[in-house]
């Protein structure tokens, strides 16, 4: 049997209703304190929900326990309603039987509404967020299964994010049995050392990907990206995924150059953002700019059916972020996928 290494306390956090349509950023960080051009921005955009990654679950040694728990130095602000996300990675569910799977959801419920009580705001709604397949579903169902009850209870909504492959290969990855789920619209392409290729945002192969999906059981909420990640080459072959690091970092290093075509290059051996590098690896830097934006939301709007209850979250509030893609540009998003102002009709 798998531990769970945590020390429980009790807490309670008032249940309401479904929750409001709009307009949400999502909150990745592991400490949460926004500085004042990410409030500016919730303020500019009339933000209503926003979505916080509360903590991971993850496995080593045969031990499932929380990693990357957030840490709370400021609350929510005023009029905001938070959506506590719980990354679930995927080999945390490997070898998990349904009792097992069980017990693991009552420990996921009951540190969810320990670590929400420093929020200072109530909440309506859990997301858990997890890359499951056709050999993981059984025990990620069961886990859904048990917390829906415990969020129904309350008077909350459960929800679960919904990858590509998950939209379109149902037949073989099953629906999960939340009440909404969020459709992750991006780490779409294929990750290479190509210049052309792109897989944060590729238009093409989202593309391809909505056509080949029939309209889901589930009402869906979009997930549209804000950031950069680096993609690390070696010798021609992909070696990682620098998925929290942009040109801003890789500029401010020292010891990472640019050539003449514009390509990055280590110019010894070190570590950048906590991953190693040795002299000579290439990186390459992928961002989402405005225009690939639009598109994407083009397609979601013609894609998903009318729903009065749709919330759009963009990913994520960092000021990184909006210094590439400032507040008022982000504004034709949400329009254009029918997300409302706080505060409108």
């Amino acid at each position: 049997m798998r531990s769970w290494l945590l020390a429980f306390a009790c807490a309670f956090v008032c249940g309401c209703s479904n929750p409001s349509p709009g307009r949400s950023l999502f909150w990745w960080k592991t400490v949460f304190d926004p500085d004042s051009s990410e409030l500016a921005a919730l303020r500019t955009l009339g933000i209503a929900r926003m979505h916080v990654r509360l903590f991971d679950v993850d496995v080593y040694n045969g031990v499932v326990y929380p990693v990357a728990a957030l840490e709370w130095k400021a609350p929510i602000p005023e009029g905001i309603e938070p959506v506590p996300t719980i990354f679930l990675r995927e080999r945390a569910l490997e070898g998990l039987d349904r009792n097992e799977a069980r017990k693991l959801a009552a420990h996921i419920w009951s540190e969810t509404r320990v670590r929400m009580a420093p929020s200072g705001r109530p909440w309506r709604e859990l997301l858990v967020d997890c890359d499951w397949t056709e050999s993981t579903k059984e025990p990620y169902f069961a886990i859904l299964a048990a917390l829906g009850d415990s969020c129904h209870a309350g008077g909350r909504i459960l929800s679960s994010t919904i990858r590509l492959h998950q939209l379109r290969d149902r037949s073989r990855t099953g629906v999960p049995p939340v009440d909404r789920g969020l459709l992750m619209f991006y780490n779409m392409g294929r990750i290479s050392a190509s210049p052309s290729d792109t897989s944060l945002l590729d238009l093409s192969a989202g593309r391809s990907w909505l056509a080949g999906s029939k309209p889901y059981p589930l009402p869906l909420d979009p997930a549209l990206p804000l950031w950069e990640w680096t993609i690390q080459l070696r010798d021609g072959a992909v070696v990682d995924l620098l998925q929290r690091t942009g040109s801003e970092e890789i500029d401010r290093s020292g010891w990472i150059a640019r050539d003449s075509s514009g390509t990055r290059r280590a110019k010894r051996e070190g570590f950048l953002d906590g991953h190693f590098l040795r002299g000579s690896d290439l990186l390459k830097s992928e961002s989402v700019q405005m225009p690939a934006l639009r598109q994407a939301a083009d397609m979601l709007a013609d894609f998903l059916p009318p729903d009065r209850d749709r919330t759009v979250v963009l990913f994520d509030l960092d000021r990184r972020n909006l210094a590439r893609l400032p507040p008022d540009s982000l504004e034709p998003i949400y329009a254009r996928l029918g997300a409302v102002r706080q505060g409108s009709p």
